[in-house]
């Protein structure tokens, strides 16, 4: 996956990813709340179109391509594939 705007880049997901970004309070509850929480992540990680977005640099989303543009609209990026 490649990105038109020069803020926004794609790695792929590695299941702690998520541990190091700053997720809004329901995201953070899903920890508490799915007893199997982290093995989901560590499943999604091995699924080939799983990717984590930056932001200049910063973790913004995580997850497949859909959820990435979604996530990265909603912190201001209009072009983000």
């Amino acid at each position: 996956m490649s990105s038109n705007n020069k803020n926004v880049s794609y790695i792929p997901f590695h299941w702690t990813h998520p541990l190091h970004m700053d997720l809004r309070p329901f995201e953070l509850e899903y920890f508490e709340l799915i007893p199997d929480y982290i093995d989901r992540l560590k499943v999604s990680a091995m699924q080939p179109h799983s990717t984590t977005a930056l932001v200049n640099g910063r973790w913004h989303a995580a997850g497949d391509s859909i959820n990435c543009g979604l996530a990265l609209r909603r912190v201001g990026c209009s072009q983000p594939i």
